[in-house]
């Protein structure tokens, strides 16, 4: 298994994502601080950024340990919020669906 999604090489794939996550994680965490909204929120993207930043050293330095925590905090934040966006969407679409229909 060497190509992500068979197109690039899997360690650039997890580079990429690791850095992609890093810079939106620490734009989140800046913005709950500015926005004033609930300080577990500021802890929860400080949390989410060291993991990440882990991943990304990880990717650089070749520690295997470092990338499997990644990787696997990694796939139940993306479980968790995929779980939390149905929570939050679907009473808006059966909401909508009860006025389109009469």
């Amino acid at each position: 298994m060497n190509n992500f999604c068979f197109c690039i090489n899997l360690k650039s794939g997890v580079f990429f994502i690791a850095a992609l996550a890093v810079f939106l994680n620490l734009i989140c965490a800046c913005a709950s601080v500015r926005y004033d909204t609930n300080l577990a929120f500021f802890f929860i993207f400080i949390f989410r950024f060291i993991i990440c930043v882990l991943g990304f050293v990880g990717i650089i330095l070749d520690n295997f340990l470092y990338v499997t925590i990644f990787v696997n905090y990694y796939l139940v934040a993306v479980i968790f919020d995929f779980i939390g966006v149905v929570e939050f969407v679907l009473p808006f679409i059966q909401l909508s669906y009860f006025f389109l229909r009469y």
